[in-house]
């Protein structure tokens, strides 16, 4: 059967996961952590998008990305492509990498970003990985961090979901990570119908 071709809608952001195949670990040691966000930067600079919150887990992970100027499918055939010849040569594997396609959800208000980054956050939180939020490396939680004094990767800008909270940048961080606690103690991040 056929794929059925995806929509596209270039200002709407699409919250992406893609899981390993069978449910199977995609990422085993640091380095591969790395090696997925060095891909992640290789991509955007080949087809520029715009990423506002991602989290890495061990068979897993999610982005929040709008591309403004090529259509989606082409920047996760890009990502997941290189990132499956690395692993499948690291790990003298053969086939698939990962289970099928990546989902993807449209999010299409300001309230929807929010949410859905929190979701995307508080997932080493809800497998319970960490018992704080900054504690996890391979989120982009850190950048919503007042205390981090780090740059973000040129992939990502977290700008689209702290302009749901007033004040400057700092008091935007501080009023997201006050409320991202809050929403990991509720569980409260579901996102659906957003």
């Amino acid at each position: 059967m056929a794929y059925q071709r995806r929509k596209w809608v270039p200002h709407y952001f699409y919250h992406i996961n893609t899981r390993g195949n069978s449910k199977k670990e995609i990422f085993h040691e640091e380095a591969d952590y790395y090696k997925f966000l060095k891909l992640l930067t290789r991509a955007h600079e080949k087809i520029p998008y715009e990423l506002c919150a991602y989290c890495l887990m061990s068979n897993h992970y999610h982005l929040l990305l709008r591309a403004p100027y090529k259509a989606i499918p082409k920047i996760m055939f890009h990502l997941n492509k290189r990132y499956a010849d690395y692993y499948n040569r690291k790990y003298d594997s053969t086939g698939h990498v990962f289970e099928k396609r990546y989902h993807d959800n449209a999010v299409k208000t300001a309230k929807g970003l929010l949410v859905t980054s929190a979701y995307i956050h508080t997932n080493p939180y809800a497998a319970n990985l960490v018992s704080d939020l900054t504690w996890y490396p391979w989120s982009s939680v850190h950048y919503f961090s007042p205390q981090t004094l780090k740059r973000p990767p040129q992939f990502l800008d977290p700008t689209p979901v702290l302009t749901n909270f007033p004040g400057t940048e700092r008091e935007q961080k501080l009023a997201y990570m006050n409320w991202l606690s809050m929403q990991a103690v509720s569980g409260k991040q579901s996102t659906h119908n957003l």
